[in-house]
């Protein structure tokens, strides 16, 4: 584990993924989704060995939403985030690392932890695949708790995922205001 900039990631090594077992119905959607896609739209081929490099912005910002929303207002902006993030080499089986930071909001009767764990998966089974990962995507998850409770995810092809998601996560607390975070690539 080690510390970047007051981020905590944390990389786990490859395990065997399980997760045809956990989701069938979601390894099948994906295999048949990938097999509708035509040529043209298809993405083009990814790297099958070296870390995917991460390199982008985590910012907190809140938001009135009574009675309507406002523009939101950054908390804390552009805090740098650079991790590696180890494909799969095979089949059925997943890399993935993990970041977390605690950030105080102000009226918040406590802080907002935000937890992003960012998987590379390569899709379990699938004809003709007996080694190596020809199409691994990654899988980013960000959870919010504390100020707010929050879940949000995406699953992006390499190259949509790289240099970093772009992405959002927000919750409501009691008064109705939105407090939330967007992973971004340029500074804000």
């Amino acid at each position: 584990m080690q510390s970047m900039r007051g981020w905590i990631v944390a990389v786990a090594c490859a395990v065997p993924a399980a997760a045809a077992e956990w989701f069938p119905q979601s390894v099948e959607a994906h295999r048949l989704a990938a097999a509708a896609t035509p040529p043209s739209l298809a993405a083009a081929p990814a790297r099958s060995s070296g870390p995917l490099a991460l390199k982008g912005f985590v910012s907190a910002w809140t938001q009135a939403c009574v009675p309507a929303c406002a523009v939101p207002v950054p908390v804390r902006k552009n805090e740098a985030v650079e991790a590696s993030l180890a494909l799969p080499e095979a089949s059925g089986r997943f890399r993935k690392v993990h970041f977390e930071r605690t950030v105080d909001i102000p009226g918040a009767s406590s802080p907002l932890k935000v937890s992003v764990t960012m998987f590379a998966v390569c899709p379990a089974g699938g004809a003709g695949i007996s080694r190596g990962c020809p199409n691994p995507y990654v899988q980013t998850q960000i959870e919010l708790s504390g100020a707010v409770g929050g879940f949000c995810g995406a699953a992006q092809s390499l190259s949509d995922a790289a240099p970093f998601p772009v992405l959002m996560c927000a919750g409501a607390d009691p008064s109705g205001r939105r407090v939330g975070v967007t992973l971004h690539r340029r500074a804000l």
